[in-house]
């Protein structure tokens, strides 16, 4: 006996083929968001044609609405992508270390970026921010890939399924320091702050308020940590080593998962600066620790 579902399975398995196909296009950079939407959109507008032509087939009608729905749900999900498709560069701006706690020793670092739209001509956009006197560290091409990810972060926290890393950031050091952040206060209420970076910084800030931990040394730190005192990898570290090379800090303590990024950036610019690669919180109070008996010898 025939598979009356078998017609529905093969449409169900093109769907998925075309727009596997598409979104791997897509991610690598091979077609641009325009043609990816602009196909999804084709291809919603086919399937219309037999939902009219088969309207009084109740059970083709019902196949078809199935289809119908699986590509209209995937591509409002992928039409927020348009809205990115003129971000052409990132760039990264010098930006003031802070304190969490005045005269903790502890600097946390920042970076400042922005987007460039439309401009892909590099040389150019250089020339022009140059012109501004503007201070650049850096300029990054924005990839599909960077698109792709913003677009579902930015879908995710606008459903509530998932808090941006600066929140994220919050929770785990509030959890780690056991609410003991009064200390820190100021900076995890700033609204000014992205990222995770400042979790390492901020923690070690907060022990050093509370008296817990003693610092007369001068650190630049950077560093996401999670709930248990574990050091994360973190974003623009070149900028962040620059940064702290420019203020003259003796040290700066910094993920392991960074480090050998951050020996190249330090190599390359042949900086006097002395960087101290961590996994998890405890090694870097240990460090501030033996380097100020050190110090006070």
């Amino acid at each position: 006996m025939k598979n009356r579902n078998l017609p529905f399975i093969w449409m169900v398995v093109a769907v998925i083929v075309i727009y596997s196909s598409l979104l791997a296009a897509y991610y690598t950079n091979h077609i641009n968001g325009f043609v990816y939407i602009g196909v999804m959109l084709v291809a919603f507008a086919i399937m219309l044609i037999p939902l009219i032509i088969f309207r009084n087939d109740k059970k083709r009608i019902r196949s078809l609405s199935w289809i119908s729905i699986i590509l209209g749900v995937l591509l409002c999900f992928e039409a927020p992508l348009l809205w990115y498709e003129s971000n052409t560069y990132i760039v990264s701006r010098h930006a003031e270390p802070i304190e969490a706690f005045d005269n903790s020793g502890v600097h946390l670092m920042l970076v400042t970026t922005f987007e460039i739209g439309y401009l892909e001509d590099k040389e150019l956009i250089m020339e022009g921010l140059q012109q501004d006197n503007l201070d650049i560290i850096d300029l990054y091409k924005v990839t599909n890939k960077i698109r792709y990810q913003s677009k579902n972060s930015e879908i995710l926290r606008w459903l509530k399924i998932q808090k941006d890393d600066f929140t994220i950031m919050k929770d785990n050091v509030t959890s780690y320091l056991v609410d003991e952040t009064n200390s820190i206060e100021g900076v995890l209420n700033r609204n000014d702050i992205s990222g995770d970076s400042v979790g390492l910084g901020l923690a070690l800030s907060a022990l050093i308020g509370e008296g817990t931990l003693e610092n007369n040394l001068t650190f630049g730190v950077t560093g996401a940590l999670n709930a248990t005192g574990d050091v994360k990898a973190i974003g623009m570290i070149k900028e962040k080593v620059l940064i702290a090379a420019e203020h003259e800090y003796p040290y700066m303590i910094i993920p392991s998962e960074n480090a050998k990024e951050a020996s190249d950036v330090k190599t390359t610019h042949n900086l006097t600066l002395e960087i101290l690669d961590v996994s998890h919180i405890n090694q870097a109070i240990s460090l501030i620790q033996e380097l100020n008996e050190e110090h006070a010898k």
